[in-house]
């Protein structure tokens, strides 16, 4: 769950608690002209990339509300399927009972009912100490989420961080064929209840969490972790194979604390299993997204070039600065040469007294929420991304989404001792005619809020960022 990197990205203090909805107080006017001395900024026709795939949050223990997550706008959810959750006892009390060959010969053999009975609890984060019942079950989670196009992506573990279960302690790292026989149940198990007897159609599965740290759980080595990682494959195929026809999955590895060498040996010798590289990044992520995509194209043995998924990212450490320095962050996962397929902030609201979330237990939402959702706005989907001409230094992107044809502008003008930045945008490549809508972003007054419209003229219009500002121009 939680890994050490670098410092939250705050600048400066909370002045005041965020509104609990979006503010519609008027902000900077933007006015139509054809230059005033604003520096130029054109998006032109040139296509150079696809905006990430999805943006989504980890889960947390005191609060699952469907409507935020849709308000935020987010297209996944990472889950913590461990053995603790969903097997916190032996379900048939025979360890290593059955074999593998017997669950292929009759999966009925394995006591369905324990499976139902943990899925239908409604304490469903019972295994986190200090985490009150919220009253829903983790299957009512899991449907409400594929109901609402946001997709569940679970993680296994045989052993959680607390050392749970007990009784599973000795498949940590399995060795005996006893040992494997259990973890392979589990996960046959947990696919199989899913997607078979549920229908939930959820295809998303990671190995482990963090095995690159013994705090979270994993007692094996690399070596080890890479044998573990081929089994836990072999049953969730076995399963899309035999019940699932058409249906694909994709496989999750290794979940590391940062980019290091589980990544490198994960790719020299699981390349064929393994979909989407998975890893952790407190900080920063230029750096790490393009030397992962390197090392893909390095140690690419299979022909296939495997999507990134940033499974934590943000700060355990409290959301108490003003957001914008997060927001600045996502924009660069949509960045051509360091793009992020898949992202998951840590965490959507507080875990326990651990960790502080971007919306709280009793769903105050913090500065971050409102910064998150403008730059989700404008690049959630795989929007396309054109080039931009410009002097200016901010970071900036302009994609359009294929499907509504509108185009989002996003400015980041948040760097340390920034001054406000004056914009004439030419958008006459795409629109020559129509109305552009701001919204802003300051984390102080303004929350992503739409502070007003403009005209385009001859495809033009001219508006100040403030700095320490995220501002977004949606056209049309």
């Amino acid at each position: 769950m939680i890994s050490v990197g670098a410092a939250a990205p705050a600048r400066g203090t909370l002045a005041g608690k965020p509104p609990t909805a979006t503010p519609t107080t008027s902000g900077p006017t933007p006015t139509p002209t054809s230059s005033g001395g604003a520096a130029n900024v054109t998006i032109t026709n040139s296509l150079i990339g696809q905006t990430a795939t999805s943006i989504g949050a980890v889960e947390a223990c005191t609060r699952f509300n469907i409507a935020e997550l849709l308000d935020l706008g987010v297209k996944n959810y990472r889950v913590y399927a461990d053995l603790a959750r969903f097997e916190g006892v032996d379900d048939d009390g025979m360890y290593g009972s059955p074999t593998i060959a017997q669950i292929k010969a009759n999966p009925n053999i394995i006591p369905w009912a324990m499976w139902d009975t943990q899925f239908d609890r409604t304490d469903a984060y019972f295994f986190e100490p200090g985490c009150a019942p919220l009253g829903t079950s983790n299957k009512s989670i899991l449907t409400q989420l594929k109901a609402n196009g946001i997709r569940p992506i679970l993680g296994m573990r045989p052993i959680d961080n607390k050392g749970n279960p007990a009784w599973a302690t000795s498949m940590n790292p399995p060795t005996t064929q006893a040992d494997w026989n259990e973890w392979w149940e589990y996960v046959f198990g947990l696919v199989y209840t899913i997607n078979v007897r549920y229908n939930l159609d959820i295809n998303d599965w990671e190995v482990h969490n963090e095995p690159d740290n013994t705090g979270q759980g994993w007692g094996g080595t690399l070596a080890d972790y890479i044998v573990f990682t081929q089994q836990t494959h072999d049953a969730i195929k076995y399963v899309y194979d035999t019940y699932l026809p058409g249906k694909t999955f994709r496989l999750y590895a290794p979940v590391s604390t940062h980019n290091n060498t589980w990544i490198d040996t994960t790719l020299q010798q699981n390349d064929a299993i393994v979909d989407v590289i998975d890893w952790h990044r407190y900080g920063p992520t230029v750096d790490d997204a393009t030397s992962i995509h390197n090392k893909i194209v390095t140690y690419n043995t299979d022909g296939v070039l495997e999507a990134l998924h940033l499974s934590e990212w943000g700060t355990y450490r409290g959301y108490s600065g003003d957001g914008t320095g997060y927001g600045t962050w996502m924009l660069t996962f949509s960045q051509p040469a360091s793009k992020i397929d898949y992202s998951s902030i840590f965490s959507m609201y507080d875990w326990g007294t651990c960790c502080p979330g971007i919306v709280s237990a009793t769903g105050t939402k913090t500065p971050t929420y409102y910064a998150l959702r403008l730059v989700i706005r404008g690049t959630q989907g795989a929007k396309d991304i054109y080039q931009i001409n410009t002097s200016l230094s901010p970071a900036m992107l302009a994609a359009k989404d294929p499907a509504t044809g509108k185009l989002y502008y996003t400015i980041t003008n948040t760097a340390m001792g920034a001054q406000n930045a004056s914009v004439t945008l030419d958008v006459s490549a795409h629109f020559t005619t129509g109305t552009a809508t701001f919204y802003q972003d300051d984390g102080v007054t303004f929350f992503d809020a739409q502070t007003g419209t403009a005209s385009l003229v001859n495809g033009r219009v001219s508006f100040t960022v403030p700095k320490n500002t995220i501002m977004q121009v949606v056209v049309p």
